[in-house]
């Protein structure tokens, strides 16, 4: 009896992180895990990587630009894909929290 060997073949891509906040002109790096139909965790070979805003290369370091709002993030790999969700905070926010981490810092050193 002649056994024909099991095709193991990615079913699905799992991005992490799959949300985060940033501000403008930060980045942060993302990755991916692959399963196969068992669910068993396997490379998931060459991911390709999609922003809907900023920038992203291929090892999935993503830039955020100077938009602020929602990004979307996609790892391909042939027709299967996943993806994460970025909120790209404002630079009002951003200052703000520049300007409390400051304050923050002089607290300390005056103590």
């Amino acid at each position: 009896m002649l056994i024909s060997p099991k095709v193991i073949s990615l079913r699905r891509l799992e991005i992490s992180p799959n949300e985060a906040q940033l501000n403008p002109n930060q980045n942060l790096t993302f990755s991916a895990k692959g399963f196969d139909q068992q669910g068993v965790l396997m490379s998931p070979g060459n991911i390709i990587w999609r922003a809907t805003s900023g920038k992203i290369n291929s090892d999935g370091k993503f830039i955020t630009g100077k938009s602020i709002g929602q990004v979307k993030i996609t790892a391909i790999v042939g027709e299967i894909y996943d993806s994460a969700f970025i909120n790209v905070v404002g630079y009002i926010l951003y200052l703000q929290r520049q300007l409390i981490g400051m304050m923050n810092k002089m607290m300390i050193t005056m103590i």
